[in-house]
């Protein structure tokens, strides 16, 4: 479904952030 593929990308989006801070 189109809804689980935007959810996927914002996830993915949201880990690259985070991984790109240094936590």
């Amino acid at each position: 479904m189109a809804i689980n593929k935007i959810a996927k990308n914002i996830l993915r989006q949201r880990y690259c952030a985070s991984n790109e801070q240094p936590n």
